[in-house]
């Protein structure tokens, strides 16, 4: 990814990081989040763009674009920029940390997800740690970020890590919402949801307080959404759309649609995914939902 000046580069960020908070937004529409708050207040908001609530558990949303000409996240890079550091504050205070960024972290992701399968400090330093990069990381971590082992490992626990692509991020918001909303075309009802962020800060943004805010705007819930089974099958297509995407950037591959040649390009890969495999997750669901498949 080339480096962008610093003016087109803080827009970037910016519509970046609103993409990510419409989608969360979107989550508490379909009930799988209870409320977002941007620019939370007191020390919960350190490090943070938004705060999500789910159940008993609170996420800290940290979304940062790339940094220069940077392809990727090195550890030391992410502890300049306070990224362990709010880490360290969100999950030894019983919260997540997610990081969220355009480009991987791969070493911190890769850590975080042996730190989380593991039932010990011990078992994770002798059986996780498969490779010299991620020993040398961990000894970073240990040492010069975090000043103990046990520190490190129980923060790594609490870390979630992500570098969606911004193309399938407005994709799937565009999805999510014709879904979702009624009232505008998919696209401007996505966007709609997530101009209402600007004017709301720290304020908790539940399923109830968003029906209120789009109310004036000609946006409302789909009443379809009322039936249990429906809904429970658009989590369905929810789930198996992140399920998808954790495969693929472990193990990225290109697919070979019918009559369509192979592709080396991200974006059009995602285009393909979304236009052949989300409507084949979609047979047998209510005739309501067909004018989206």
């Amino acid at each position: 990814m080339s480096p962008r000046s610093g003016g087109e580069a803080a827009k970037f960020g910016e519509r970046y990081e609103g993409r990510w908070t419409t989608r969360h937004l979107l989550y508490v529409l379909l009930g799988d989040v209870d409320s977002v708050t941007v620019e939370d207040v007191g020390e919960i908001s350190l490090g943070a763009e938004f705060t999500v609530r789910r159940g008993d558990k609170i996420e800290i949303h940290q979304v940062k674009r790339q940094i220069g000409d940077a392809n990727e996240w090195e550890l030391h890079v992410l502890k300049a920029n306070g990224v362990l550091a709010a880490a360290q504050h969100h999950v030894s205070r019983g919260r997540q940390l997610w990081f969220v960024s355009t480009i991987p972290a791969a070493v911190l992701n890769s850590l975080a997800d042996a730190a989380r399968r593991s039932p010990g400090l011990q078992s994770f330093v002798e059986h996780m740690l498969t490779s010299q990069r991620l020993r040398t990381g961990f000894d970073f971590l240990s040492g010069k970020a975090y000043g103990s082992a046990e520190t490190a490992w129980r923060t790594l626990q609490g870390l979630e890590v992500l570098w969606p692509d911004e193309r399938d991020l407005t994709r799937m918001n565009a999805v999510l919402a014709g879904l979702l909303l009624e009232g505008a075309a998919p696209e401007l009802a996505a966007v709609g949801l997530g101009n209402l962020v600007k004017d709301h800060l720290r304020t908790p943004l539940d399923a109830h307080k968003l029906t209120e805010l789009l109310e004036p705007f000609g946006l409302r819930p789909k009443q379809l959404l009322g039936n249990p089974t429906i809904r429970q099958k658009v989590s369905t297509i929810l789930t198996l759309w992140k399920e998808s995407v954790e495969r693929e950037l472990l193990q990225p591959a290109i697919p070979i649609w019918p009559q369509v040649r192979p592709c080396n390009t991200w974006g059009l890969y995602w285009a393909r995914w979304i236009r052949y495999r989300l409507p084949r997750s979609m047979n047998g669901m209510a005739p309501e939902l067909s004018a989206w498949t």
